[in-house]
């Protein structure tokens, strides 16, 4: 017997009859038995091939990227027979199904924010956890001013993970997301965290105009023509 992944939730077998001395008796049909693999006994399930000609079946609704072990047994009128060697089998994997957990975001700088998170519970990534994908959005704007992808950290796949935007608008507020990704693709975002960037504490004038009248009293009087603030004055 052999087997191969045909998607994520499914498996293709392939058999070939027992040698025709072992039949005990016309053959009936054959036996499929499966579960994924490091589960209990009572998971064990089973396809009953009645056509001899059939030795080829495809395996459905199945975990997705779980190991499956597969056996395959003919049988006749008196039951079923010697079952094959255990064949372990996984099927494919998927795209993530769960957004990272406690997702938050702290101002740093005026320039900088930190985000961390948990990702996503393990049955859900449905794959090899690729790393994480983060966009942020200024308030306001449906487009995305950034877009960063960041690979998974092999040291600390389960543990908090945490990384530092930079070169952002001085005192700004920005709405940020974060997803996982396999290589099937991306999972869904977290919902948005808000957070502005911390005040620069700088204050800017530009285009300064001075402007002169001749009054009766020769007196001067200055305008601005307007100011940058970068922070609440």
């Amino acid at each position: 017997m052999a087997g191969s992944p045909r998607s994520e939730s499914s498996i293709i077998i392939q058999w070939q009859p027992p040698d025709s001395e072992a039949w005990n008796g016309p053959l009936l049909g054959y036996m499929i038995r499966y579960k994924p693999s490091g589960y209990p006994e009572s998971t064990i399930a089973f396809e009953d091939i009645d056509n001899t000609m059939v030795s080829l079946f495809e395996l459905k609704g199945l975990i997705v990227f779980q190991e499956y072990e597969i056996a395959v047994a003919a049988y006749n009128g008196k039951g079923v027979g010697v079952y094959s060697p255990i064949e372990r089998v996984r099927t494919q994997e998927g795209k993530p199904t769960q957004p990272p957990r406690d997702v938050s975001a702290t101002a740093v700088s005026s320039t900088q924010i930190r985000m961390s998170w948990m990702p996503p519970d393990p049955q859900h990534i449905n794959g090899i956890n690729q790393g994480y994908k983060i966009e942020g959005f200024r308030q306001d704007e449906q487009e995305p001013e950034l877009r960063i992808e960041m690979p998974s950290d092999m040291s600390n796949m389960l543990g908090l993970q945490t990384y530092d935007i930079e070169d952002l608008k001085k005192f700004t507020d920005y709405r940020l997301t974060v997803l996982c990704f396999t290589s099937k693709g991306d999972g869904p975002p977290s919902e948005p965290v808000l957070v502005k960037t911390q005040e620069d504490g700088e204050f800017i004038l530009s285009k300064m105009r001075i402007c002169f009248a001749k009054l009766p009293s020769d007196a001067a009087v200055s305008c601005a023509k307007r100011a940058i603030v970068q922070g609440i004055v």
